[in-house]
């Protein structure tokens, strides 16, 4: 066997380093997200590699709304910091959350749930109370925001130890209503921000090694317009970030346009054109981007979409025939690295709105084990035959 170990090896090297335009689209298979108890509806939203989910719960009994953590078929109920509700935000790989909830006074408050409990968020010095998580990345980071009541909002960064607001004077002394919006594991924040101009443009920016800088605008919008939203959407530890453009043309009320634009390695490249709408929704550490493409027939019709190295494709057509035929599929919440993607559609048979999670099939793991499996047998057989014909040589 010790011979087939630097072959394998090898082998599994050449497939990681097949070109991105040799990946296809990989085949999907559905299943319904967990079944709430009588009376209770779950909203969730946040998926990561274990297939944790977190969100929301409804409980039409006590009417509370509390943030809950989905692991291992059992749905946790994370409470709340002695007020009515709570909501998570942000999940990490290690299933902590991080969001807001109510304290008994009434104001939310930035909370952190680890290690079975939830406890508030170190603010930053003068910060105000009013305040929510916004996401936590693997070294249990926690990016907030802050928000006075007679002041200017500002995200912050905590680590439990710390906590301090983010730099955002490289974004220049106009900028106003500045929103973080993800953090990455190196500490990166992406965000969006308004000029402050007067002209109602938003503009992305990008929070790295202690300091803001504004992303350079995408190349090819169209034309003179009355204002132009670039809102910031997902960031990945790759750096890539993803961001959506909605543009109101020449005046107020005119329709408006939506599509996305993928910051990668150096280049802004635009997700869909003029005919193929798509509105990314979340990226993840392969660069996959799951969103969603607008049809019009007699009204707008949304559906999921996932874009791959320059491929795209309709969920609804890589589910078997059967699944497509038991489910419209309408909006993507979040994807893994996996390529798992936690989405929320409609039952057909019963009209019924119900949360589903798709997964590739094979999964992408489970596909390279059984290539790497197929490559020891390829090998054990050519081995068996030489060794055969050794034999029949001596004899």
């Amino acid at each position: 066997m010790k011979t087939l170990i630097p072959a394998l090896a090898a082998l599994v090297l050449s497939v990681g380093a097949l070109p991105a335009t040799q990946a296809a689209l990989p085949q999907y298979r559905i299943e319904s997200f967990a079944a709430p108890p009588e009376g209770v509806f779950y909203r969730p939203s946040l998926l990561n590699n274990a297939g944790q989910v977190a969100g929301y719960l409804d409980d039409h009994g006590t009417g509370a709304e509390e943030a809950f953590l989905y692991s291992g078929g059992t749905v946790q109920r994370l409470g709340t910091l002695g007020g009515a509700n709570s909501q998570a935000m942000g999940l990490n790989q290690r299933g902590e959350v991080t969001g807001y909830a109510f304290g008994a006074d009434g104001i939310p408050r930035a909370f952190v749930y680890r290690n079975g409990r939830m406890s508030e968020v170190l603010r930053p010095p003068g910060a105000a109370v009013l305040s929510s998580g916004l996401d936590i990345n693997e070294a249990g980071q926690v990016l907030g925001y802050s928000q006075p009541a007679d002041g200017i909002g500002l995200p912050f960064l905590s680590d439990g130890r710390t906590s301090r607001f983010l730099d955002v004077s490289g974004l220049g002394a106009s900028a106003e209503g500045i929103e973080a919006r993800v953090l990455n594991d190196r500490g990166d924040v992406l965000g969006y921000f308004g000029v402050g101009d007067g002209s109602g443009d938003i503009h992305p920016f990008l929070y790295r090694d202690g300091r803001a800088t504004a992303l350079p605008m995408p190349p090819d919008l169209p034309p003179p317009s009355f204002l132009t939203r670039v809102y910031a959407v997902d960031l990945n530890n790759a750096g890539q970030a993803l961001v959506n453009v909605v543009e109101t043309i020449d005046l107020p009320g005119d329709n408006n346009d939506f599509f996305s634009y993928l910051y990668s390695g150096g280049t802004i490249t635009r997700l869909g054109d003029d005919e193929f709408e798509f509105l990314g929704g979340h990226i993840n550490e392969k660069g996959w981007v799951v969103g969603s493409v607008r049809t019009y027939t007699e009204e707008p019709v949304s559906a999921i979409a996932l874009y791959r190295d320059g491929e795209y494709g309709m969920l609804a057509d890589l589910v078997p025939d059967e699944q497509a035929a038991q489910w419209a599929l309408q909006g993507a919440l979040a994807m893994n690295d996996r390529g798992q993607i936690l989405g929320q559609g409609t039952l057909l048979e019963t009209g019924e709105f119900a949360y589903f999670i798709a997964t590739p099939v094979p999964e992408p793991a489970t596909a390279l084990l059984a290539l790497a499996g197929l490559a020891v047998l390829g090998a054990a057989r050519r081995r068996h035959a030489a060794q055969a014909a050794r034999g029949n040589l001596a004899a």
